[in-house]
C-alpha cells in the first residue's frame, strides 16, 4: 500500500513538473507583463490616496475650528447680553432710587461695569482667525496647530476676564441693598 502511494505521489509530482511549463504560458498573445507593468505604472495611485486623505483631513480641521469658532462666539454673545441686563438693572435701580426715600449707592458698580472692555477679545479673534487662514492654506498643518490651541486658550481666557467682571458688578449691586 505504502509502495503504490509513493508510486502515485512520484509520477503525479512527475507529470506535474512536465505540465506546468506549459500552463505558464499566457493564452492570451496580446497581453504581455511588459505591458501590465507600463499600465499599473500609469496609474499612480499612491498621491490621489494621500491626496484624498489631506483633503479630508482638512475638511474634519476646518469642521472642527468652525465648531470651536462658533462655540467662542456665541459665548461672546450672551457675555454682551447678560451685560444688557445688569445695565437695565442699574438704570432700573436707578429709577427707584429717585422716588425711593432709601437709595442704594451704585457707584462702585458702575465702576466695575466700566471695566467690561471687548478690545482685547477683537484682537485676540482676528489673531485667531489670521492662525487658521495660515493653517489652512500651509501644506504642513500639523505643525501650526498649536498656534490655533494658543489663540483659542487666549479667547476663553478673555472671555473668563469678561464674565468675571459681570459677577463682580452683580455682588455689588447686590451688596448695594
Amino acid at each position: 500500500m505504502k509502495q503504490t502511494l509513493k508510486v502515485f505521489i512520484l509520477s503525479l509530482l512527475l507529470s506535474l513538473s512536465i505540465v506546468s511549463p506549459a500552463l505558464a504560458k499566457d493564452s492570451n498573445p496580446l497581453v504581455t507583463p511588459t505591458r501590465n507593468r507600463q499600465k499599473f505604472s500609469d496609474l499612480k495611485l499612491l498621491p490621489t490616496v494621500t491626496q484624498n486623505k489631506l483633503e479630508l483631513r482638512r475638511t474634519k480641521a476646518q469642521a472642527i475650528i468652525k465648531r470651536l469658532r462658533q462655540g467662542l462666539t456665541s459665548r461672546f454673545d450672551s457675555i454682551n447680553k447678560i451685560k444688557a441686563r445688569i445695565e437695565a438693572r442699574i438704570s432700573k435701580i436707578e429709577e427707584a432710587n429717585k422716588t425711593a426715600a432709601k437709595t442704594r449707592d451704585l457707584t462702585a458698580a458702575k465702576a466695575k461695569l466700566a471695566e467690561f472692555n471687548t478690545d482685547k477679545y477683537t484682537t485676540d479673534l482676528a489673531t485667531f482667525d489670521a492662525k487658521v487662514a495660515e493653517v489652512l492654506a500651509s501644506s504642513t498643518p500639523l505643525k501650526l496647530t498649536p498656534d490655533i490651541k494658543t489663540a483659542a486658550s487666549a479667547l476663553k481666557d478673555d472671555l473668563k476676564s469678561l464674565r468675571q467682571i459681570l459677577t463682580d458688578t452683580l455682588r455689588l449691586i447686590i451688596k448695594a441693598k
